[in-house]
């Protein structure tokens, strides 16, 4: 009965160190981004848009008419 309760005891540790574990992955790759988002300006994306040829009329078609 002692080798299950010390076999128990050593699984509870492990999965104590795997939690810490991914913790500390984790908080490392939470730091990183921060420090990284933080090298370039926000910009705002651009790009032309096609206007149908109904003059902005909703005729209720969801039809790509080119």
């Amino acid at each position: 009965m002692a080798g299950a309760t010390k076999f128990l005891r050593l699984v509870e540790m492990g999965r104590k160190k795997i939690w810490i574990g991914l913790g500390v992955i984790i908080l490392a790759f939470l730091v990183v981004a921060w420090i990284d988002g933080g090298r370039q300006e926000p910009r705002m994306i651009e790009q032309p848009v096609a206007l149908s040829a109904t003059g902005g009329e909703f005729t209720g078609a969801q039809e790509n008419k080119e």
